[in-house]
Parts: C-alpha cells; sequence; structure tokens
C-alpha cells in the first residue's frame, strides 16, 4: 500500500504514515476508480502478514 501511496498517488511516506485507512481508500479510488477491495483481496493480505510476521517497533 505504501507503494501505491508514493508512487501512483504522489504521497510523501509522512502523509502515508499519518493518513486514515478511510483516506487512503478514498485516495485509491479517486485515482484509479477502483475500490481497494478490488485491489487487495483478503487472501493476498493474509499471505503478506505471512510472510511479514508482526515485529517489536523499533520506537
Amino acid at each position: 500500500m505504501q507503494a501505491l501511496a508514493t508512487g501512483a498517488l504522489g504521497w510523501s511516506p509522512q502523509t502515508f504514515w499519518r493518513s486514515t485507512w478511510p483516506e487512503l481508500e478514498a485516495a485509491i479510488e479517486g485515482r484509479t476508480g477502483k475500490r481497494t477491495k478490488d485491489i487487495i483481496t483478503p487472501e493476498r493480505a493474509a499471505e503478506i502478514a505471512r510472510h511479514h510476521p508482526p515485529t517489536k517497533s523499533i520506537r
């Protein structure tokens, strides 16, 4: 999602990380005409989560 926001949407990384999910969804739909459910399925989200397990924050 960050790649889409910083690429196609032209957002800075700071804008991406400060945005809410509804803001990101609205921006994606406005730019592409597609809703996020058309872009990432629950199955794809689960696959991503399997490859990127939770880690301790560096903060």
